[in-house]
């Protein structure tokens, strides 16, 4: 299996942060029972380590961890207890979640106010105050209005998660699509 990345960039496998257990004969894991420091009852793998309901190693606060404890993806990060599956061959396209707009010398958004006195683009469209399209919840979304970020995982300054903004992700647009073709086609 590749390597994942977490939302800050940085790389790591899925067995460094998924325990080690005993499945059924469906192929579930097995959680067990154990107590926590306090002596609270919570899951732990068959090496101790406390575990979340899908089996992730998890710190106190149940936040995603290595066996090092290295903190991964925060509680808040986690639909359903699961974190996002971000590969390196993972797409996207900065460019559907981000209004248009310009940028001011010190490379922070300028943008303008509708009469509702929120943040839109030169188009008019709602926008949060780091340029990327908004629902009125705050939540980012696509340039169909498609949820693409909750505003939980938004930094607090209204920044989508670094590795969606770092260029490390693959983000081939139809141009770049169609450059590539013709390159085979000339071959």
């Amino acid at each position: 299996m590749p390597k994942l990345y977490n939302y800050y960039g940085k790389t790591f496998e899925l067995q460094e942060v998924m325990g080690v257990f005993d499945r059924n004969e469906k192929g579930d894991i097995q959680l067990l029972l154990g107590k926590d420091e306090r002596g609270r009852d919570v899951y732990v793998d068959k090496a101790g380590f406390m575990v979340n309901q899908k089996g992730y190693i998890v710190t106190r606060d149940n936040h995603i961890c290595t066996r090092e404890g290295k903190v991964l993806f925060l509680r808040s990060q986690l639909i359903n207890g699961e974190f996002p599956k971000i590969f390196p061959f993972t797409r996207f396209n900065i460019n559907r979640v981000l209004g248009e707009i310009e940028m001011d010398p010190g490379g922070q958004p300028i943008l303008f106010k509708n009469e509702l006195n929120q943040n839109i683009d030169r188009k008019g469209r709602m926008v949060n105050q780091k340029g990327y399209f908004c629902d009125k919840f705050g939540n980012v979304v696509d340039i169909r209005g498609k949820l693409v970020f909750e505003k939980a995982l938004l930094e607090h300054n209204g920044d989508i998660p670094e590795i969606f903004r770092s260029n490390i992700l693959r983000s081939d647009s139809q141009s770049s699509l169609s450059r590539f073709m013709s390159e085979i086609d000339r071959d």
